[in-house]
């Protein structure tokens, strides 16, 4: 029966620099500098953005060539982009080495849970509304980007996408 549930898992939310590191007690030099350099899930999760946007570029590149030579494109598949909370279904986490692997196969469904962000603390509350909308942001600045233009806080790309209202936070002022 264990076999038929989902697993779950659970995907830190964190600013800039400011993630989690893990080492052990009485650390030397090299175990602190492998643990600071270790991404977290949320920085592997832009560099597998970075080298899907790669891919999206290569293969729009590809649908320019062939069109330019009169061959059909309808074959031809463009990379989504990911969502943070599914990046699950589509990747594996390796926790040694800090990165996430591309799934070679579902054994059972796959669900990621965000954790919860007190909302006291505004600008992770608000990052972690972005990162559930923005699909395929490769880092903070990128994810804060709306339309070409890259606001100062989380908040000000949260309210200029409409995921939240302006009346909304006034009104609770």
């Amino acid at each position: 029966m264990y076999r038929l549930s989902h697993s779950v898992d659970r995907l830190p939310v964190h600013l800039e620099n400011e993630q989690t590191i893990y080492m052990g007690e009485n650390p030397d030099e090299k175990e602190m500098d492998n643990a600071k350099n270790k991404d977290s899930k949320l920085m592997a999760f832009f560099k597998v953005n970075q080298e899907r946007e790669k891919e999206i570029e290569k293969v729009k590149a590809m649908i320019e060539e062939l069109k330019g030579e009169g061959k059909p494109i309808n074959y031809i598949k463009i990379p989504d982009k990911l969502l943070y909370n599914k990046i699950g279904v589509t990747h594996v986490w390796d926790g040694k080495i800090g990165k996430w692997n591309a799934r070679k196969k579902t054994t059972k469904p796959k669900l990621c849970r965000l954790y919860n962000v007190n909302p006291k603390r505004t600008n992770c509350f608000y990052l972690r509304r972005l990162l559930m909308a923005v699909p395929g942001p490769t880092s903070f600045e990128n994810l804060r980007t709306v339309n070409g233009k890259i606001y100062e806080s989380n908040r000000e790309a949260c309210v200029e996408l409409g995921l939240i209202s302006i009346c909304k936070i006034i009104g609770a002022l």
